[in-house]
Formats: structure tokens, sequence, C-alpha cells
């Protein structure tokens, strides 16, 4: 069997080689070019030394470009050696070197999660286990504590748990990465999140982040505009809270008659291979035990809707407003640049925004450096900010969620009008609507400017 990878227009035979982050990591990469994930879960080793590892595996052009998956031989193709981002790959080295001098261990090591960290995790998630009794029982604090422990726990351990970030045992790693089901799958989250939106960060045709229910809400002016577009600024509300749907069962539906995840990004298992099976068969154990066992229980809907839908919103409300803005979208040559550009900050220094977003505050420090686990991204953050001034590049920050939510918002209405600068606001007739323009002021006045029949 020839599982092959690409690495700076490089060709490798990676099917015996042992990955230290274990299977998972090293999977993302099959048939695909991986280049941007070798880059970023790489930053602070020595980059002679894993080239020398991987001359082992090195083969030619000829032979690698038929493994290599539908359109992965033509990506978006970025700089890592910049001035900008050698200077802060090696300041925040410099930080990390420290603390491992410090605590006699390795950098490696002192980038997961610390001690008081694993403490908060395990708290957390005894307090969601507190929480499901409290549900099982028909409480009406069930209804709201699960969810929220639920999002605590798992934005606090799956996602870094996914991203290899909370421990260097690959094995705790890949047991945490099953807290999430709430969300989504460990697979679907790997080409969702770590293979799309990671590598190709708000760039159209390869973020599938962009395209979820595009037709009800549109993320991006690269996205082509449908009427229900019109009521973006409410619609937004619905694809908040059906979430779930869209993260986790649509793309299950999708990958039945099609190889491709959202049509973007090609999928390496088929399937009826073990990972796929192993994913699905999780995923259906899940969904009795989180809907089918507590509705016998107690024979009502409102125990497994409400939390489904408090649930979502909570994962929105924290993950839309750190990418999405009118200015957060860029096509840079330089990743590191790129990764800086297309994120936002926000509630620095705030232990709620903090503890509540799981660290996804610290989004652009996130971005930058995904394998490091975001308890250290308070202390690289100022960092990261000074050297971003030094080279003159915007460093997006707000003062908390609701600053970032009204710029996302602001967003999102600007996008609701098509790509004539049109907007539908308001039937008129039967036969006829009013088409809105904007005034282009900060609070969206709207007037009217023509009327359009229906042929």
């Amino acid at each position: 069997m020839v599982i092959v990878t690409k690495i700076h227009s490089k060709y490798y035979n990676i099917e015996n080689f042992e990955h230290p982050g274990g299977g998972d990591a090293i999977w993302h990469s099959y048939g695909r070019d991986s280049t941007a994930m070798f880059e970023m879960y790489h930053p602070f080793v020595n980059k002679e030394k894993l080239q020398h590892i991987l001359q082992k595996y090195e083969i030619s052009c000829d032979e690698a470009k038929s493994y290599l998956l539908t359109g992965e031989d033509n990506v978006p193709q970025f700089e890592y050696n910049t001035d900008f981002s050698n200077e802060i790959k090696q300041q925040v080295a410099v930080y990390f070197q420290c603390e491992a001098n410090k605590k006699n261990t390795t950098i490696r090591k002192i980038t997961k999660a610390s001690t008081s960290r694993w403490t908060l995790i395990v708290f957390l998630n005894l307090l969601r286990v507190l929480s499901i009794f409290w549900w099982l029982s028909g409480s009406i604090y069930g209804l709201f504590t699960f969810p929220l422990f639920s999002w605590l726990s798992a934005a606090n351990t799956f996602h870094d748990a996914c991203h290899f970030s909370l421990s260097d045992n690959w094995k705790i790693n890949k047991l945490c990465g099953y807290l999430g089901y709430e969300l989504t799958t460990p697979l679907l989250w790997y080409y969702q999140h770590n293979i799309s939106h990671h590598s190709y960060t708000n760039i159209v045709n390869k973020d599938v982040d962009l395209y979820h229910a595009s037709y009800l809400l549109r993320l991006s002016t690269f996205i082509k505009f449908s009427l229900l577009n019109t009521y973006q600024n409410y619609g937004f509300l619905l694809h908040w809270t059906m979430s779930y749907f869209g993260l986790v069962i649509n793309p299950i539906i999708r990958r039945i008659n099609n190889t491709m995840y959202y049509k973007i990004i090609p999928t390496y298992d088929n399937l009826i291979s073990q990972r796929e099976m192993f994913d699905k068969f999780m995923l259906l154990f899940y969904i009795v035990l989180r809907y089918i066992i507590p509705y016998y229980l107690n024979y009502s809907i409102s125990l497994i809707i409400i939390p489904t839908l408090i649930y979502g919103l909570l994962f929105m409300i924290n993950s839309q407003i750190t990418h999405l803005h009118e200015d957060t979208f860029h096509n840079e040559k330089d990743w590191y640049k790129h990764q800086v550009l297309t994120s936002s900050n926000h509630s620095i220094g705030s232990k709620f925004g903090y503890l509540f977003s799981g660290g996804l505050n610290y989004q652009i420090e996130h971005h930058l450096f995904p394998g490091v686990n975001h308890c250290h991204y308070p202390y690289i953050q100022p960092i990261v900010e000074k050297i971003c001034k030094k080279h003159k590049i915007t460093y997006k920050r707000f003062n908390g969620y609701r600053d970032a939510f009204c710029s996302y918002y602001k967003h999102i209405v600007k996008l609701s009008y098509d790509e004539n600068g049109l907007h539908l606001c308001s039937f008129k007739t039967p036969t006829s609507w009013a088409v809105m323009s904007e005034e282009g002021d900060s609070d969206c006045a709207l007037k009217m400017r023509n009327v359009v029949k229906y042929k």
C-alpha cells in the first residue's frame, strides 16, 4: 500500500512512518498537500532535523501524483519563511524555551496543558456529569446546565484534543477527542476544522466554514447571493440554533454519495473504511444515549430539543465572531500574516471570556499556533501583537463579546445585499417587492431605491 503526501513541492510515501503524534495526526496528510499542516504543527522544531527524517521517505513526482486526492496537487501555496513569520516563531519559541528550562522539560511538553489546566478540565467534566443527572431527572435546571457545562467541557477539552495540544501523549488526545459529540464527530471535525479551516482560513472554495447553509447565511462576497440571504439579519438566529444539524447530520448525508466534504475538501477514507465505520458507529451510539434513551425516560420533546438548541447557540456565539468581519477576507502569500489578518481577538484579559470561549477569544494566537494549548495564549499574546505592530500588520481585537458581535452583525447585514448592492426588504404586493440600498453609515440606514416586478 502506498500512502503519499506532498510537502513543499516534494512527495513522500509515509505508509511506514510512525508519527509521534499518533495515527490521527499523520492521517491528516494522507493523499494531500500537507504543507500548511506540516508547518503549523511544527513551528518550534528544527526544520533541518525534520527534513533529514523526510528524506528517507521521498519518492519521485511521477510515482506519487496518481496517489494524491482530487485537486490536492493544485492547492493554494504560502510562504513560511518571511521576516515576519520567522520573527514571530523565534520570539514565541524563546518564551517557551525559557518556560521549559524553568521546569526542566522540553518545548513539546511545555506547550501542552498545564497542571492547573488539567485541574479545570476535570472540574468542568465533573460538572458536566452532574448536569446530565439533573437533565435526565427532568429538572428545569438540567435543561440549561446540561448544554452549558457540556459546552464548557468540550470547548476546554475536545477542541484542544483534536488539535493535539491537550497532551503530548496521543492516546490522551484521541480519547478526549470523543468528548465533543454534542458538536460533531472527530473525523468530521478533522475534515472541516483542521484540514480545511486552519490551513486555508477564509479562502473561497477551500474553507468549508464559509459554506454552512450558505443559501440562508451568506458569509462572503464570493458566495452567490440568494433571495433568502435578504433576511439573514434575522436568519442567522435560525442558522445558529440549527448548527447541530448543519455540523453533524448534514455532512454525513452529503458523504453518502459524495467523496468530497462539502464539495470542497476531498475525503481520504471511503464509507466502508475502518475509520469511517467507527466514526459513524460512535455517532449512532451517542444519538441513542443523547436522544432516544432520554426520551423514553421522560417522554419529553423539550428535554431533547432545548439543550441541543442552546448548545448550538453557545458554539456559534464563540466561533462566528472571531473570523467573520468585513475586513477579514484576505489571500496573503505569507501564511502567518494571512492567519493574523483573517482572525480577530476579543475580551483579552477577561477571565470570563477566556473560560466561556475555551480560549477562542485568543483566535489569532490559536491560528498561528494551533498545536499549543490555549492556556498559554494569554502569555504569548503580547509577543504576537508587538511583532505585528512592528511589521505594520493589522492586529484586530475587540473589547468584548458585544463589540465583536456588532462587527459580525454589520458584516452579515452588508452581505444581505446582492452583487449590485440591491436589497429585497419587504413584499408590497403579490407582484412586486421593494428593493433597498444601504446608506453607507454605521447604523446601516436604508432608503427606497427601486421597485421590481415579477415577470
